[in-house]
């Protein structure tokens, strides 16, 4: 009896333990959920954050242009090229014609030909072996595609060009399913229309020609004439401030618009000493001009120039997109000297452990130290570098601890 109750006493202690251990592990767990859920913890979701150092300028543009000038022409005039279009030199930019009708007879042609080259791309595809018919249907979804891109972004110029194009999948499709063995009805009837029409060219009173090889522009907006890279180096602080004072020229009269040589430009700004002490040279920015605030123009600092009055001339050497060619003459900016992106850090939540820099975050209710390496102050916050290659990193969605005293790795806060 003694050693059958010793075995049960044995037995009940064991048990005992076994269930204090899983009642305290469960007590554990529902304290930690608790603490997770209910905390009182001030805390803030790490995100992505991007910060810049820029200044505001004022400034010119200057780029080499040439005017075109319609001096004594009689009739309509006619643009044969568009907006940013590329020329060479002595292309053909516009003509006049004796009425309107003449130059919408010009368009109707060019319609009809540009419709005639769409059967004739059929046949000749078809006989250099362009008749995959799988190949032909997928050039024809993504260009119906594209074609509606066009026109739910507005771009229906665009759009229109790609109209001959479809015109001529759907007819190659035809043709490699054997609906139809040629197009001669077709390019019969549109030759005919074309001769009813005429050859408006024989109306053509005068041309204007490209006088440089660039990019056409119809705006213009009167200093042209006097702001080029040549000139450029004569404009130093008065000047420029005179500059902006000033009035343009009236080109309006006789102005037809103007070729742009390039996409280079210069913003020539003036700058304060105490900006320009912070700026160097050969130094890479970006511009923000007011008006069109989403374009970034990549630049550099070709120049500084001074001082006058405390001010500087900042020359800034952009070369990027047709785009430029728009921009006001004397537009404000934004010049964007330096920008920082990683994870938006709280500077309350930033401390410094064993000399390593870092945040305490929340993983259920226990506190992880997390080790940051700062790249920029702005405000109330730090932009840190986001590193995805170490497990004592800070990540994106991390619950950072904002606030709090004797915080430590591992304490449990409640």
């Amino acid at each position: 009896m003694d050693k059958d109750a010793n075995r049960r006493s044995t037995t009940g202690l064991g048990s005992f333990i076994i269930y204090f251990v899983a009642a305290a592990f469960v007590l554990f767990v529902l304290v930690q959920g608790y603490n997770a859920v209910f905390r009182n913890v001030p805390t803030e979701s790490a995100s992505r954050g991007v910060a810049t150092e820029s200044f505001s300028a004022t400034g010119v543009i200057f780029r080499d242009e040439e005017m075109l000038y319609g001096y004594g022409r009689e009739g309509m005039i006619d643009y044969v090229v568009d907006n940013g279009e590329k020329l060479a030199r002595g292309a053909t930019v516009a003509q006049y014609y004796p009425s309107q009708e003449d130059i919408d007879n010009r368009q109707k042609v060019a319609a009809l030909e540009a419709e005639l080259q769409s059967y004739t791309d059929v046949l000749s595809s078809a006989q250099v072996g362009s008749s995959d018919a799988r190949m032909n249907d997928l050039t024809l979804e993504r260009n119906i595609q594209l074609i509606m891109n066009y026109a739910k972004n507005g771009d229906y110029r665009s759009a229109s060009l790609m109209k001959n194009e479809i015109r001529m999948l759907i007819n190659r499709k035809r043709y490699i399913a054997g609906e139809t063995l040629s197009f001669n009805s077709e390019i019969d009837e549109i030759a005919r229309k074309i001769q009813e029409i005429g050859m408006p060219e024989s109306r053509v009173l005068s041309e204007i020609y490209a006088p440089i090889g660039g990019y056409f522009s119809k705006t213009f907006d009167g200093y042209e004439e006097r702001l080029n890279t040549y000139t450029m180096e004569y404009y130093d602080v008065p000047a420029i401030k005179d500059l902006m004072a000033s009035e343009p020229d009236d080109l309006s009269v006789y102005g037809i618009g103007k070729v742009v040589s390039s996409f280079e430009f210069y913003y020539v700004a003036l700058v304060d000493k105490q900006t320009v002490d912070g700026l160097r040279t050969g130094q890479s920015v970006k511009i923000r001009f007011k008006g069109s605030e989403d374009m970034l123009y990549p630049a550099q600092i070709s120049d500084i120039i001074g001082p006058y009055d405390n001010m500087f001339i900042v020359r800034f050497k952009s070369n990027y997109t047709s785009n430029a060619m728009s921009l006001e003459r004397m537009p404000e900016a934004e010049i964007i000297t330096a920008q920082y992106s990683g994870i938006r850090v709280p500077k309350s939540a930033v401390r410094m452990i064993d000399g390593k820099e870092g945040v305490f975050v929340l993983v259920g209710s226990i506190a992880r130290f997390r080790e940051i390496e700062t790249e920029y102050l702005e405000g109330d916050y730090y932009i840190v570098k986001e590193d995805n290659t170490s497990s004592n990193a800070l990540f994106l969605g991390d619950q950072i601890i904002v606030q709090g005293t004797d915080i430590y790795e591992g304490k449990v806060m409640r």
